[in-house]
């Protein structure tokens, strides 16, 4: 197949992520993929390149992630047409069998279907954001005003093009089909995030510990991605002072966001030796730290109403790392790791709960068994040969069946 991949988070050259990973397994089976995607900062003119077998189209335009909202919605609109143009501009010539798209932001989609009815092709939706719910749960936006009823008319409009729609979890596609009922519900299913497995390339080095000044005895818990309102990292500081007394137990933040000067205001204030905030790091320095670390978290906003599912989680389970998840009564995530024996659920603000599953995971037996658990549940859900098939599936007649079925829980 020739197939049209269409995203704001393509990878800077030499690094990856979960999109690349995804097309690079498309390449492996064969198929010719071109991706179009905002170029970083350093992208000052739209140009055309080879990588690794994907012919990437980088778009340049203004900053679209982690910006102020007002920036990146105007970049956002911006750089839809900017896409298409590009777009028509290096594939004219082609005649695409499938186009893949990526949401957020759904701010792209008039440009999309234009590319859609250009190559009169099946449209993907990628669907990683319940937008503008998302944004309403969190305070950023006012359900039933003027700038929500202009993004709810573009989901809609993003729902309705798509041929089909691949959500991240059970609970976000129960979501998707209770709250839209004019979508045929058999057009949606779970396709989960999913990346390449390289947990034999990641080993633990305990020179990362002395590296970063962490104690090579204590317990390590790390939390790692986006430090942003969305995450609800007002918890971080309960879970601060809750280990401050405790040098068996260590936190290690690393990300970046729009609250990660706050954020590092208020661990300042709570003056805990035993928890360090570092900023985002390359992507393999992180995984080597994940894999080094004991725990991995996960936080999500306590009131939000719609499913999410933090990516991180992937970082975690890959390399066989336990996780607790503090999260709100929408989300499945934490559900998910409970079932699998690799996790622990609490909601967000319940620090007796999250201490108490904490103190289990210091147990070293206990740790190995969640470990063991999660890394099959990475294998069994997660990889990008999952997503391949679940995708390639609806256009293959050797479908690899029973995708979805990997999930135990339907629910959420």
């Amino acid at each position: 197949m020739n197939v049209l991949f269409i995203t704001i988070s393509w990878p800077i050259k030499g690094n990856y992520n979960l999109y690349s990973d995804l097309m690079l397994e498309f390449v492996k089976h064969g198929h010719s993929v071109y991706t179009a995607s905002i170029g970083d900062n350093s992208v000052t003119d739209t140009c055309l390149s080879v990588e690794q077998g994907i012919n990437v189209i980088r778009v340049s335009s203004g900053k679209v992630q982690r910006t102020n909202k007002y920036v990146k919605v105007i970049n956002s609109f911006m750089a839809g047409s900017k896409i298409r143009h590009a777009v028509v501009k290096y594939c004219k010539n082609m005649n695409f069998d499938l186009i893949i798209f990526t949401t957020p932001p759904i701010t792209m989609i008039l440009e999309v279907i234009r590319i859609k009815n250009y190559f009169k092709a099946p449209l993907y939706l990628l669907l990683k954001d319940i937008w503008p719910q998302d944004t309403v749960d969190i305070g950023g936006m006012t359900k039933g005003g003027l700038v929500w009823s202009v993004f709810r008319w573009l989901e809609k409009k993003t729902y309705k093009a798509s041929n089909y729609i691949g959500c991240m979890s059970p609970a976000s596609k129960q979501y998707i089909i209770r709250e839209n009922d004019y979508i045929n519900p058999n057009i949606v299913e779970v396709c989960p995030n999913s990346q390449k497995d390289r947990s034999s390339s990641v080993e633990r080095d305990p020179g990362l510990r002395k590296r970063y000044a962490i104690p090579t005895d204590a317990v390590l818990f790390i939390y790692g991605g986006n430090i942003g309102v969305p995450q609800g990292i007002d918890f971080l500081f309960d879970i601060a002072r809750a280990v401050k007394e405790d040098e068996n137990k260590y936190l290690l933040i690393v990300g970046g966001g729009t609250e990660y000067e706050r954020l590092k205001q208020g661990l300042d204030i709570i003056t805990a030796k035993n928890v360090k905030l570092m900023p985002t790091l390359d992507k393999y320095e992180y995984d080597s730290l994940v894999a080094e670390s004991d725990v991995g978290l996960i936080l999500l906003h306590p009131n939000a109403e719609v499913p999410n599912f933090p990516s991180r989680l992937l970082s975690y389970i890959q390399v066989g790392k336990p996780v607790i998840s503090a999260v709100d009564d929408a989300t499945d995530i934490g559900i998910i790791t409970e079932y699998y024996g690799c996790g622990i659920n609490c909601r967000n603000g319940d620090i007796e709960k999250f201490s108490s599953a904490m103190e289990y995971f210091m147990d070293e037996e206990k740790r190995k068994q969640a470990g063991e658990n999660a890394r099959k549940l990475f294998l069994r859900c997660y990889t990008t040969e999952k997503g391949y098939d679940i995708i390639t599936g609806h256009f293959a007649t050797d479908r690899n069946e029973g995708c979805e079925s990997e999930y135990a829980i339907k629910g959420g």
